[in-house]
């Protein structure tokens, strides 16, 4: 080779190592990017020969299990499907017990494993790696923690022959911000995960909840607050803000907003308002309670106040094996129970339920003996501060 061609071939791997490295940060911010920077990586450890690689990546448990699985942009999913469904275990895949076993950062070539002969008896070389057309691979341990294990695997054709040790170097090289991009994907999915059943939470509660920002803008609503707004019966969304249909509710709204957020910013002590909406449909008023949102960190556009909003009319459903679960209820009382706490009177209970206004006080009698309450109206704060206030 010339010397002229020598530094034009240096360059260009040089352009090619900086755009995976640029690929693999890219991929820690972006799930969906990892395929294309596992394409970049199997680039560079193509070898002379043309011919598509097949690398992949992975993200493994403590318990072994494979959490996170990605291939180049090549790969078939279907292909992938079934890998991980039979070669990510130890008992199946004769790569993953030297994997495990290297240090942080090792790497550890096919032909250390397996001979030739070995390779070709091997299931999962006549079963993955033949159908594709690809012989030769290795294995890097990118990182070990006590969450997880991150391990990266590319293979190549045969004629490509064995890894060298310049293309060993390189992945050298790229290891490293491999890892450092895997720790903060792996970190922003725990993040992910978390926010997401805090959602899941917040979707459950029996009240609308609506986070606004510092200038009093609507940032989110959990799913009841949603289907509120969504029916503009007294309340609805104009211009990002929760307006009332009443013209004196809604400046009423708008300060106690405005205070909420004031309190928060640290211009204004109050800790909460209230207010009932009314409703042009002539239902019950909604009941709102506007209060700041207490944090350490200010900002235009993270949330600063919350709204809490009840609807009168919402009758939510009491699960009555619940009932007879945390108090030892019969059917019949459970039943009883459920429909007093919807805000039946005994004598409509008793009607709904089929039995005499006797039988009715009967049971309320045996149902304040199991709950140790004496009056109805125990009975339902007993019940209300119980997992049915959350329901």
């Amino acid at each position: 080779m010339s010397p002229g061609n020598f530094i034009r071939e240096a360059v260009t791997q040089k352009d090619a190592l900086l755009d995976a490295v640029a690929a693999i940060y890219d991929a820690a911010l972006e799930p969906q990017a990892w395929p294309a920077a596992l394409t970049r990586i199997g680039g560079l450890l193509r070898g002379r020969f043309s011919g598509g690689t097949w690398s992949l990546l992975a993200a493994f448990r403590a318990t072994g299990e494979p959490e996170f699985l990605a291939q180049e942009i090549t790969g078939h999913a279907d292909h992938l499907a079934f890998f991980r469904e039979k070669y990510t275990r130890p008992e199946t895949n004769p790569s993953i017990p030297s994997l495990m076993a290297s240090p942080q950062g090792g790497i550890v070539l096919r032909e250390q494993d397996l001979r030739d002969d070995e390779w070709h008896r091997c299931a999962m070389y006549r079963e993955v790696f033949q159908p594709i057309g690809v012989y030769h691979g290795l294995g890097a341990l990118v990182s070990r923690s006590n969450s997880h294990t991150v391990v990266l695997g590319v293979t190549r054709p045969k004629r490509a022959g064995q890894f060298s040790p310049c293309e060993l170097n390189i992945l050298n090289e790229l290891l490293p911000h491999v890892r450092r991009a895997m720790h903060v994907f792996l970190r922003l999915a725990d993040l992910r995960s978390q926010q997401a059943a805090h959602l899941a939470m917040w979707d459950q509660l029996p009240f609308g909840v609506a986070l606004l920002d510092g200038a009093g803008k609507l940032l989110w609503t959990n799913r009841e607050a949603a289907d509120i707004l969504a029916r503009a019966d007294g309340l609805a969304i104009q211009n990002k803000r929760l307006c009332a249909a009443n013209s004196a509710e809604n400046a009423e709204l708008e300060r106690l907003i405005a205070v909420a957020v004031a309190t928060r910013l640290g211009r204004a002590t109050q800790a909460a308002g209230v207010l009932s909406v009314s409703r042009p449909s002539l239902a019950r008023s909604f009941a709102l309670l506007a209060a700041p949102i207490v944090a350490e960190r200010v900002s235009l556009h993270e949330p600063a106040a919350v709204v809490f909003i009840t609807d009168p009319e919402r009758k939510p459903e009491t699960p009555v094996q619940l009932l007879r679960r945390l108090y030892g209820l019969t059917g019949r009382e459970a039943a009883l129970a459920s429909l007093l706490l919807h805000g039946s009177d005994l004598k409509n209970a008793a009607g709904q339920l089929g039995m005499s206004m006797n039988t009715a006080r009967t049971h309320l009698r045996l149902i304040f003996e199991k709950t140790d309450t004496h009056r109805q109206s125990e009975l339902m704060h007993l019940l209300l501060r119980g997992p049915f206030g959350l329901m």
